[in-house]
């Protein structure tokens, strides 16, 4: 068994304009499998395409790592909701009460 397949891995990937960071993406992997925990795009740049291709950079080190599943959490009536379809995620489950007691949904993609 090759025990390095089950050690996590931090992920930590960044858009910059000009020097300064203007979204960022945050996770981990472990035996093929991408948590993405964060996403964060400055207020003052979103609808710029820079969510789109953070996401873009997650899936393409996915791919070259042998990744074969992302996941990630996002607020059930947040507009993320949608955004994440349309990379191609899919509901899995309402996760009742999550963080700050708030519904949020459990999405997955496979590649």
């Amino acid at each position: 068994m090759d025990w390095n397949y089950w050690d996590v891995k931090k992920i930590r990937i960044k858009v910059e304009d000009n020097g300064k960071i203007v979204g960022g993406l945050a996770g981990h992997t472990m035996a093929g499998v991408f948590y993405i925990a964060e996403l964060i795009v400055d207020h003052n740049e979103r609808g710029a395409g820079i969510g789109k291709a953070l996401m873009d950079k997650a899936v393409k080190y996915a791919r070259k790592n042998n990744i074969h599943l992302l996941y990630l959490e996002t607020g059930e009536d947040w507009r993320a909701v949608k955004f994440y379809e349309k990379l191609g995620f899919k509901k899995v489950t309402l996760l009742e009460k999550f963080f700050s007691k708030k519904n949020f949904w459990l999405m997955i993609k496979y590649l």
